[in-house]
């Protein structure tokens, strides 16, 4: 081989070996300007250092020994490592899509973990907590007080022995973008307290609908997972602490806890049937798992789901319950929609100062088509377009509103505004659903 053969051999090969270094390099440089960028924005009130940056070309940014002291804390809060993971090397180089206005749009899969978060149980998470409840007393909603309502605070955990919180948290979303396919999953958990976890699988919308404001009307709920742990230890030490507090047996305690939950729930005009109310109880007297399913037959729109009466609700989302892995078989349950709606308080108007305005869907092209149903599942299509077909009259194509009475509710838009149309369920000899097929532009 010649020498300058050679030469420009050996000099490829270091390019191409030093492409890894520069992208990880990048990668840091943007990580750490990011960080820096952060610090400054909460300096002074907050001052956030951190150890070191690791990088993953596999499309992951770690940092490790983080500590936050916001003003008024002795002790700083401190984390162990966060790391966010997108699968995407390249949307740490170039993360300007992140907001919805880049090229890149959001990154198809996000997933961020917290290790080992310690939150010291100080003076001044006590302030923070009691400016809280005054938020909370001049907006109209009542704070219980201790031990009142099986919730804990800063200071029922020191009195029980707790110097610190210790947080795990594990988060993150995926699309499935031939499918139209999006899962979200969340775990979090106070050692040695109790733990939260969540999965919702929606399907029928892509990653621009997040920035379009499509995502309430297009949506459509798949199958969902919530599970809540209270650590049997932890639970029966509160129990015992509110009921010393209270100057009460821990069986006195529970059973006049109870007795609040019903009537607490009853206010709030909701009534359950004897088997939750069983399944409450049993929780409350060993503690341990709750975990909630919904495994609908297929999608369920929003606004079907509004739709439904309390008794339709666990045929319908496939709801099945389960308190320390047994099942609960019998899920009555009463509303009382105008109580509930009064117990909630005055609706926040959708046009609030803040509220980011809905933006056009970008880099999409949307196929409208009209499919075939059967009309017997008319039901299921609530919220959605839909063509009705009668006999001797014009078709009626609208977003079907309600079924009541008899007669399915379309709703059509015509000049200056919008008619409802009513047709006779009887009457309708096929029905039409729209089916959008969103495929992204490369």
């Amino acid at each position: 081989m010649r020498r300058k053969t050679r030469n420009a051999l050996v000099v490829v090969i270091l390019l191409l070996a030093s492409v890894p270094l520069l992208l990880k390099g990048a990668m840091y440089l943007r990580a750490r300007m990011a960080l820096d960028d952060l610090a400054d924005r909460l300096s002074p009130d907050t001052g956030l250092q951190y150890g070191g940056i690791e990088t993953d070309l596999a499309g992951a940014v770690s940092v490790t020994g983080l500590e936050i002291r916001p003003r008024g804390f002795d002790l700083p809060i401190t984390v162990e490592r966060v790391r966010v993971r997108t699968g995407d090397f390249w949307s740490f180089i170039w993360p300007a899509g992140w907001d919805g206005t880049g090229e890149g749009g959001i990154p198809r899969q996000l997933g961020i973990v917290v290790q080992s978060m310690r939150v010291p149980l100080q003076k001044a998470v006590f302030d923070a907590i009691r400016e809280r409840n005054r938020a909370l007393l001049a907006a109209g909603r009542e704070t219980p007080a201790a031990c009142d309502s099986l919730g804990f605070g800063a200071e029922e955990l020191k009195a029980m022995g707790f110097r610190e919180l210790m947080v795990d948290l594990d988060l993150g979303y995926r699309f499935d973008i031939p499918n139209e396919v999006l899962e979200l999953a969340m775990d979090l958990d106070f050692r040695k307290i109790e733990s939260l976890s969540m999965k919702v699988r929606l399907e029928g919308i892509v990653p621009e609908d997040l920035a379009s404001g499509r995502v309430a009307s297009g949506a459509r709920l798949a199958g969902a997972e919530l599970g809540v742990r209270m650590e049997r230890d932890f639970g029966q030490r509160f129990v015992r602490y509110c009921a010393a507090r209270k100057e009460m047996s821990p069986a006195e305690f529970l059973e006049g806890r109870k007795l609040a939950m019903r009537e607490n729930l009853k206010r709030a005009g909701i009534t359950l049937g004897p088997g939750l109310q069983r399944a409450l109880d049993e929780y409350l007297e060993s503690w341990g798992e709750v975990r909630l399913r919904l495994a609908p037959a297929e999608p369920i729109a929003p606004l079907r789901l509004m739709s439904l009466k309390p008794e339709q609700m666990p045929g319908v989302l496939g709801l099945s319950l389960f308190v320390n892995d047994r099942p609960v078989r019998d899920l009555d349950i009463g509303l009382d929609l105008k109580q509930l709606a009064e117990a909630r308080g005055p609706a926040r108007d959708a046009g609030e100062a803040g509220t980011p305005p809905a933006r056009a869907p970008r880099r999409v092209r949307i196929v409208r088509r009209f499919r075939t149903v059967p009309v017997a599942g008319l039901d299921r299509y609530l919220g959605q377009v839909v063509r009705l077909h009668v006999a001797g009259q014009p078709a009626r194509e609208g977003m079907l509103v309600a079924i009541a009475d008899g007669e399915a509710q379309v709703e059509q838009r015509a000049h200056g505004g919008k008619v409802t149309s009513y047709v006779p369920l009887e009457k309708i000899q096929s029905l039409e659903v729209m089916r959008e097929e969103r495929k992204p532009l490369e």
